[in-house]
């Protein structure tokens, strides 16, 4: 396991990223992929203007200062040789999901050195990871060197000077977010949702706003929608759905403004899969309400075979989940995501939400067995 990082300090690791330095950052990314020292060599820089740009990381014991990783310097420390420690060379911008990639890279043994270079800005700059003697022999690169695929080619982005930089280094971020999570969004979410998503985030994490704000706000506008829809009649439904679609839409903001700020947490994420289901129950609780209004007491009844559907639904993806979790987690992710909501859009504009309803029910009971039968019988090597 890779414990170590080898930081070299650059005369623009105090430039402020979504409102902390890129030092900081950076050594916020490596500690939540589980490194717990740090060695930033300041390559003739004044130590307190480098430790200046640690934020948080200020005068903490597992941050060392050097003034270069000559041999002598690390080896007080007890730093052995062959110790594995990933690198950072130049005023880089990458994510926590590259990061993540390349040491999982790293881990399968494949190459001694693997290294994730710069895709704009310094081109020299870039990620490795390797034992550290192999990490400072810069000469023996070519000889050891296994090259990582960036991230859509958007990152990692080294600044290199330019005004317009950081900017750039945060367009990219956001950017970026799309391709992080296609491995589970739905068709929809990937290429309409997200388009729209992560230019919101990008605008919230200049501000002070929070993702968990976000989520109670995107919750607000989903209740009001089902209650709009629970109406009936032909325009309020309509509007609500059109309100539905708008939160759907949100719905990947507070994800993505947690990864741009670096704020993510379990509190958060359970907030987020909580508020969800509510608002998913409370939009088929008024398309209930509202086939009532149309078409009399038929459709409670049609809504208790919905939810005896659920259940079965919830068993189905709880089976997958425990069972096949390795190989279909990414089909689970992707038949469970809210693009079901722009099938609502078609009734609403037909006016009919007594149809949509018996739409649901039969789609409740038609949904396990086509999960099922996906995750059975898919090819073992489409299971990512």
């Amino acid at each position: 396991m890779v414990e170590t990082a080898l930081i070299y300090a650059h005369g623009r690791g105090g430039e402020p990223v979504f409102g902390k330095s890129l030092l900081q950052r950076n050594l916020e990314l490596c500690a939540k992929a589980g490194i717990s020292r740090f060695f930033i060599a300041c390559n003739g820089a004044p130590r307190a203007s480098v430790r200046h740009t640690l934020g948080s990381f200020r005068n903490r014991a597992d941050v060392v200062l050097l003034d270069s990783f000559a041999e002598g310097n690390w080896q007080r420390f007890g730093l052995a040789a062959s110790a594995p420690c990933v690198t950072f060379e130049g005023n880089l911008i990458f994510t926590g999901d590259q990061l993540g990639r390349l040491l999982q890279q790293y881990s399968s043994g494949q190459q001694r050195v693997v290294r994730l270079a710069s895709t704009g800005g310094d081109a020299s700059a870039g990620l490795s990871v390797g034992v550290l003697a192999d990490l400072l022999d810069q000469a023996d690169h070519a000889n050891v060197l296994g090259a990582a695929a960036s991230l859509a080619g958007l990152l990692p982005f080294a600044l290199d000077g330019r005004a317009d930089d950081p900017s750039e280094a945060e367009r990219r971020i956001g950017i970026t977010l799309r391709h992080e999570t296609a491995w589970k969004d739905g068709f929809l979410a990937h290429h309409l949702d997200r388009r729209i998503s992560w230019r919101i985030a990008l605008m919230l994490a200049r501000t002070n706003i929070t993702p968990n704000q976000v989520t109670v706000a995107n919750t607000a506008l989903g209740l009001c929608a089902a209650a709009l829809i629970a109406l009936a009649g032909y325009w309020p439904p309509l509007i609500g759905t059109l309100l539905l679609l708008i939160s759907v839409t949100i719905d990947g903001v507070d994800g993505e403004l947690a990864r741009i700020k670096l704020a993510q947490s379990e509190f958060g994420g359970r907030l987020d899969a909580v508020t969800d289901s509510l608002v998913n129950f409370a939009t088929f609780v008024g398309v209930a309400i509202a086939a009532y209004r149309m078409g009399g007491p038929l459709y409670p009844k049609l809504f208790g075979v919905f939810m005896v559907g659920c259940v079965v639904c919830a068993a189905t993806a709880y089976w997958v989940y425990k069972t096949r979790a390795q190989d279909s987690l990414s089909l689970l992710e992707k038949l469970t995501s809210r693009d079901f909501v722009y099938g609502i859009l078609p009734f609403a504009l037909l006016g009919r939400m007594d149809l949509l309803m018996w739409a649901a029910v039969i789609g409740s009971f038609i949904f396990p067995v086509l999960l099922w039968s996906l995750t059975i019988w898919r090819p073992k090597a489409n299971r990512q």
